[in-house]
């Protein structure tokens, strides 16, 4: 997932700033290291005051903020799924989809990964799935990732090769549209 200005603005307040002290767009931007601090400093003050319009942050004086609410982003659903899961200890796929709001593919999808890195297991039935080992940190499924960009870059390719044999078939014969040819000639 691509990281937005936004996110990294909302990440650095977060971050730096939980306590209610007041910033400046300049100060964040030294405090951040990243594509915050890389990104132009009239970018970041654009940014805060959209975050002053939709009111997530107050302006305590003139180039000076302060947050007003917990600047948090959604969290994901493998998060909400990774937290059920850890708090009841045996899951099915139908509390993953009713409490987290996953769709039932995605939530066995993400079971099984669990169960290729050794965190959880069905359990006796086939319907319950118990976590067998608390890593505090939720497994990533890099894997997958790694899948879809490979996917992307063999369909990028294959594009690029049809799109060179298009052309090279364009370069061939000449075309004539009503006697006349491309280099101007009426042909009779």
């Amino acid at each position: 997932m691509k990281a937005t200005l936004a996110g990294c603005v909302r990440a650095a307040i977060r971050k730096f700033l939980p306590d209610g002290r007041e910033f400046s767009a300049e100060g964040l931007a030294m405090e951040t290291p990243g594509p915050l601090a890389a990104a132009r400093i009239g970018a970041v003050r654009k940014t805060l005051r959209d975050f002053l319009r939709m009111g997530e942050i107050e302006r305590v004086r003139p180039g000076f903020y302060r947050a007003t609410r917990s600047i948090r982003g959604k969290p994901e659903l493998q998060q909400v799924m990774w937290d059920i899961l850890r708090f009841r200890q045996k899951v099915t796929i139908e509390d993953l989809v009713e409490l987290s709001g996953a769709t039932a593919n995605y939530a066995k999808e993400w079971l099984e990964n669990l169960t290729r890195c050794g965190v959880a297991r069905h359990a006796g039935s086939r319907k319950v799935w118990r976590m067998i080992s608390d890593p505090v940190a939720m497994p990533r499924n890099d894997r997958k990732a790694w899948r879809q960009r490979e996917g992307r870059r063999k369909k990028r390719e294959r594009e690029t090769a049809l799109c060179g044999t298009v052309f090279r078939s364009a370069e061939g014969p000449r075309m004539e549209v009503n006697g006349a040819s491309e280099d101007g000639e009426v042909r009779r």
